[in-house]
């Protein structure tokens, strides 16, 4: 209970200005996406988030249960690593990043949500007692949580106040999703295994499939990843990505897309209001 007081008085500031900022936004349809940065790295990782606030990208490894702190195409600091200790992973699962570019990290094993600074530093801890095998995270404008629970296999919404559990949807409906991603009024779960992304609503309605991996920006735009050479479909803008291409991952304005030896960053540039 401490805890979960503790993350909540730390987080109640950004929340407050966050909301009022993120209740309306007019949109604005995509013009283009371009490579900002292309960064060699020595490890595979399973997931990479942009931060545009600090220049940081989050790279997440499953495997060594870490995660590195990459800025100027340069690693700046590891988190984690496989132990009991308060600085260490019993199961890392997922990685998001809150609108004031802290940094989200889900333990599976643990079953909490531990808050981490732009440079790395332990803020907060959120427990999950109530959460059989948390496995996946994305947070909307809302400040609210959506975890995948692998066990009933379905979403839950959590409040990022105090960890209250607010709904559940889809049980058992869910299969083999890779990642979430979270707007305002959409909830988008992509499968790896069955090449496809559900919508939901964020209130549980489910929405649409569509064939790859689909992100949806704080606009509502469709963006279909897709290897080079393949079109789009009419209902989502195109980028295009390598074969070797793993996970793409979306915050803010900046796409994240993990391959075997490297990170590339690209940007999201608008041009006039949608019609």
């Amino acid at each position: 209970m401490q805890r979960q007081l503790g993350f909540a008085l730390l987080l109640m500031a950004v929340i407050l200005g966050a909301c009022t900022a993120t209740r309306f936004s007019p949109s604005r349809q995509i013009a283009q996406i371009e490579l900002l940065e292309h960064i060699p790295v020595e490890k595979q990782y399973d997931k990479a988030l942009f931060d545009p606030l600090s220049g940081s990208v989050y790279a997440l490894s499953k495997v060594r249960q870490q995660i590195d702190i990459y800025r100027a195409g340069k690693l700046f600091n590891t988190l984690g690593g496989l132990g009991m200790q308060s600085y260490n992973f019993q199961r890392l699962a997922d990685i998001a990043i809150d609108s004031d570019g802290s940094l989200l990290a889900l333990d599976m094993m643990a079953k909490d949500l531990r808050r981490f600074s732009p440079e790395g530093q332990l803020a907060g801890r959120l427990e999950l007692s109530q959460l059989a095998m948390p496995e996946l995270l994305a947070m909307n404008p809302d400040h609210n949580l959506f975890i995948y629970d692998a066990a009933p296999q379905e979403i839950v919404c959590i409040s990022m106040l105090d960890g209250s559990e607010l709904y559940r949807f889809g049980r058992f409906q869910i299969k083999a999703p890779s990642s979430l991603g979270c707007t305002a009024d959409y909830l988008a779960i992509y499968s790896l295994e069955s090449a496809r992304t559900d919508m939901y609503y964020v209130y549980g309605q489910f929405k649409e499939s569509r064939l790859g991996q689909q992100l949806v920006d704080g606009y509502d735009n469709r963006i279909q990843v897709q290897v080079v050479g393949e079109a789009a479909s009419d209902s989502a803008f195109g980028m295009a990505v390598s074969p070797q291409a793993g996970i793409a991952s979306l915050y803010r304005h900046h796409i994240s897309v993990v391959y075997p030896d490297a990170i590339s960053i690209h940007r999201i540039s608008y041009g006039g209001s949608a019609r």
